[in-house]
Formats: structure tokens, C-alpha cells, sequence
């Protein structure tokens, strides 16, 4: 190997690069061809090689190829002109030996995935705590995203993806505790940042929470509870683990503990920013304010009506969840929010369904602010209007909620 040669770096976390000194190599490619295919399990598989058969199932999958050993041949001779063209030296680059195919190239390679796991491997044999806590979190800071995100319809780069991210999260666990027995707070907020991003549903953010109490920062942990509370709700419909409950605690007793000058305490309850258009609130905050006003009505006898959206199929039916349904709820939430006047509020029910309570209006109303609605959506999506079915109550009549 000419160590005089710049190094072939690869990047298979996130979005694949693949860079020679300060060359991209085959930079641009939207698509991923056989040829490009070939390359990245190659370079994946490196000094241990592929084996002939398993090669040919990641590369061809569930094609019926007549002559699979002549396509390969076909596909190993257009990548070999592929490189070349790239901008690397000329070299037999892929080389068979006893049925087993191998990445042959004159100068060094270095492959994160590789190097990811080396790191892992050796932090578990390591018994300096010091040195360990280094090598785990240098494997951290390499994890950038799922492996192969571009094959990710492959049936062996699902496994191995999901094989990264198990070795991620528990190396990503160990350094935070280890890091929390520290007092290195900070750091723990830095390394942790990006799987809150990468994973916002696997509660990472716990330890984000659990620093920011360390540090007696109890808004900015309130606040980052709130926020992953309200992605939990939301998106999936599930409350927040026990222990995220457990930090919650902790919080409201902090909270409660400090007394606040009245004019601190509208800054915390008054919205950061004026918007236009409907207020949204999650779920149980939109519960909770249907039943104060619902009581309120009581009293002062003022008219508010739900109204609950649907999305339905072409048979009328609750639309099931797909990436269709997901961009016209998108759709019909902006809407909504633009559609509706800054007194009323909104809420996500669920995967097809919007709830909003409009304040001090009539039943007759109700259908002017059904027409801005679909008048709202037909901008972008006009034929997305017949896939949503409307319905209106009083609130004195609205039981089911």
C-alpha cells in the first residue's frame, strides 16, 4: 500500500460520501446504480470479503437474471470504469480469490462503519475507564445517521442498519451515565443533541432533561419536556416514559418551590412570538380548555361549536395511514390554522382527525368557516377537498370528548 497516496475516505452513516484526498468520487449521483451498489458493499465488507452467492442476493435481490454471473461481470467492469473516471489511479480495484470477492486499492481506505464498530469492539475489551469513555464517544460523534439511508429497501442493509443503531444506543447510554457521574453535564448535552434530532420518539432527551436539572437549569429542562412531550402526543398518540414522568416531578417541585414576580410569570405564560391564524394546542390542553369552556357556558351563556375534520377515502371510511394521508393532514392543518380566527384553537384528535372549537358563533357561521377551510386547502389541493368530511355541535350538545 503507497502511503504517499492520498486516503479513500467513506461515509456510509447519513448520506454517503465517498471523498479521495479532496475529490469526491461519484459526487452528484441521485440515483444508486448496480455499479455503485457493487462499490458500497465492497468497501463495506473490506478485508473480510464477500462470499460469490451473497454477493450476488445484495446486489441483484429478487431479480430473475438468466445469466446472474454475466451481469456481475458486466457490472464489476462498468464500476472499474467508474472509478477511474472519477478521478482514482488505475488499479484492479475488485479481486476474486477462492470464491470470495474483495476491495483491492493501492492506497488506504478508511470506512466510518468499519472504524465504528472497531471502536465499539475495542471500548468493551478496554479496562481503562478513561480510555473506554474516549473510544465510545468518538464512535458517537461518527454516527451520523442510519447506515446505507439509499439502500435502505434492502433486506441486508435493514439488518445492518438496525444491528448500527442497537451499538449506537447502548455505547451513547454508557457514555452519558459515565459522563453524568462526572458532572460533565455540558458534554452530555453536546453528545446527546444529535440522537435527539436523529430519534426524537426514543426519549433521548431524558438525559438532556436530567443535565439541565443537575445544573439547576429547570426552565430549559421544562421546556425540553414540554417539547418532547407534545412530539410524543402528537405524533404517536403515547405519553412520556416513566422516567420522563419521574423528571416531571422533579421539575413541577423546583418549579414550585421558587416563587416569581408576577410580571415573570406572564412572561412564562404568554406566547414567544404573535401568530396569525388559529391557536394550536396539544390534546389534553385542548381537553382541558373544552371543559373550562364548556363550564363557562354555564354561566354566561356564550355560543361555541366543535368542529371535528376527517380525512376519508374514496369510500368514505377514516383514512388509513400512508405517506398520502401524512401530506394531506399536513395540508389540511395549515388550513385550518389559516382558515380559522386567532380567538379559536385547534387540536390533532388523531392520524385523520382535526378537532376546533369556534368561539362565539352560530351554527350557520360554522359552514362559512367549513367553505375558508376548503377554500384554503383548494389552493394547492383541490381535489383533496372530497377527502374531507366536516361535522358541527354545540359544545352544550358535545358529549363525546
Amino acid at each position: 500500500m503507497d502511503r504517499t497516496l492520498p486516503v479513500l475516505k467513506v461515509h456510509l452513516f447519513g448520506a454517503e460520501k465517498i471523498t479521495y484526498g479532496d475529490t469526491p468520487i461519484l459526487g452528484g449521483r441521485n440515483s444508486v446504480t448496480k455499479a455503485t451498489k457493487l462499490l458500497l458493499i465492497l468497501l463495506y465488507r473490506g478485508s473480510e470479503g464477500i462470499g460469490r452467492r451473497k454477493l450476488l442476493d445484495d446486489l441483484f435481490g429478487r431479480e430473475e437474471l438468466a445469466n446472474a454471473s454475466n451481469n456481475l461481470r458486466v457490472t464489476m467492469h462498468r464500476l472499474k470504469k467508474m472509478l477511474v473516471e472519477s478521478g482514482l489511479p488505475e488499479h484492479e480495484y475488485i479481486v476474486a480469490k477462492d470464491g470470495i470477492y474483495y476491495w483491492n486499492s493501492p492506497f488506504e481506505t478508511e470506512v466510518d462503519v468499519v472504524v465504528f464498530k472497531g471502536l465499539i469492539k475495542s471500548a468493551g475489551e478496554e479496562t481503562n475507564r478513561q480510555i473506554r469513555l474516549t473510544m465510545l464517544k468518538e464512535a458517537c460523534r461518527m454516527y451520523t445517521g442510519e447506515f446505507l439511508q439509499k439502500l435502505s429497501g434492502d433486506e441486508w442493509v435493514l439488518i445492518e442498519s438496525v444491528q448500527c443503531k442497537n451499538l449506537y444506543a447502548h455505547a451513547l447510554q454508557h457514555v452519558c451515565e459515565l459522563l453524568m457521574a462526572d458532572r460533565e453535564y455540558e458534554e452530555v448535552l453536546r453528545i446527546v443533541d444529535p440522537a435527539c434530532k436523529m430519534y426524537p420518539f426514543d426519549e433521548w432527551q431524558a438525559y438532556k432533561i436530567e443535565a439541565y436539572i443537575a445544573m439547576n437549569r429547570y426552565k430549559d429542562a421544562l421546556k425540553e419536556y414540554e417539547a418532547t412531550a407534545k412530539v410524543l402526543i402528537e405524533e404517536l398518540g403515547v405519553s412520556p416514559s416513566k422516567k420522563m414522568l419521574e423528571q416531571f416531578k422533579v421539575l413541577s417541585s423546583h418549579i414550585i418551590n421558587q416563587p416569581q414576580a408576577i410580571d415573570d410569570i406572564k412572561g412564562g405564560l404568554r406566547e414567544e412570538a404573535r401568530e396569525s391564524g388559529a391557536f394550536y394546542c396539544t390534546l389534553p390542553g385542548f381537553r382541558d380548555a373544552y371543559r373550562m369552556i364548556r363550564r363557562g357556558m354555564e354561566r354566561n351563556g356564550q355560543s361555541v361549536f366543535l368542529l371535528v375534520c376527517t380525512l376519508v377515502d374514496g369510500k368514505g371510511r377514516p383514512m388509513e395511514s400512508s405517506d398520502r394521508q401524512t401530506e394531506m393532514a399536513d395540508a389540511l392543518f395549515k388550513a385550518i390554522k389559516s382558515a380559522l380566527r386567532r380567538s379559536d384553537s385547534f387540536t390533532k384528535y388523531n392520524q385523520s382527525q382535526y378537532l376546533a372549537m369556534l368561539m362565539g358563533t352560530n351554527e350557520e357561521n360554522c359552514q362559512i368557516v367549513i367553505d375558508r377551510i376548503c377554500a384554503k386547502l383548494s389552493l394547492e389541493h383541490k381535489a383533496w377537498v372530497h377527502n374531507v368530511q366536516f361535522s358541527v355541535t354545540s359544545l352544550y350538545d358535545a358529549d363525546f370528548i
